[in-house]
């Protein structure tokens, strides 16, 4: 399949992305040549904790994340209906290509995991705590980076510290810096930015 470019809207002659998935800066400038822009490809995209490629785009000092899928949806696939969400029809995240996109709503993105298997019914009954199955574990550190503690969920915190949750994942997710006088991490958070 031949791959075909568009531009993002709203950063129309900056960032582009592809039927096949693939987004790219151009016209970016080259620090080493300060004087001089390059029309050269720049790629990169990182795959967040749930497995979905994201994208940082800059404009005017400002950096946005996008969903790969979305972008590549709204580039190429018309919403007559107006539906909110993408739904990856083969079940693979990470494949982003135009034909395997669909436009859908919640219940028929739910829909589509149960007949597919990515739901289990562990995941469809909702179990709280650290029997959820979106649950992750969260490290617990000093305001020096001194790590203190393994919590199994987040939850666990609330109930033994009584540190408010939503402020503990926020702090995980980089909005804020501290909750209850701790800094906290998701386990393995890490920089998982590819360049490709």
């Amino acid at each position: 399949m031949e791959e075909i470019w568009k531009d993002i809207k709203g950063y129309e002659d900056i960032y582009q992305v592809s039927n096949l998935g693939n987004v790219k800066r151009i016209n970016y400038f080259d620090k080493q040549n300060k004087d001089k822009y390059k029309n050269q490809e720049k790629r990169l995209v990182f795959i967040n904790l749930n497995g979905y490629y994201r994208v940082v785009l800059s404009k005017c000092g400002i950096n946005k994340n996008y969903f790969v899928h979305r972008l590549v949806a709204q580039a190429f696939i018309p919403n007559p209906e107006n539906k909110p969400f993408i739904n990856h029809i083969n079940g693979t995240k990470t494949d982003n290509k135009v034909e395997n996109l669909e436009w859908c709503t919640a219940k028929e993105n739910t829909q589509h995991a149960r007949n597919t298997g990515l739901f289990t019914e562990e995941m469809i009954t909702r179990k709280k705590g650290k029997n959820n199955w979106a649950s992750k574990k969260v490290n617990q550190y000093d305001l020096n980076g001194k790590f203190i503690r393994q919590w199994e969920c987040v939850r666990d915190v609330l109930r033994e510290l009584k540190i408010d949750n939503t402020s503990i994942y926020k702090c995980c997710k980089g909005i804020r810096k501290t909750a209850g006088g701790f800094i906290w991490k998701y386990e393995k958070q890490k920089n998982n930015m590819v360049r490709i």
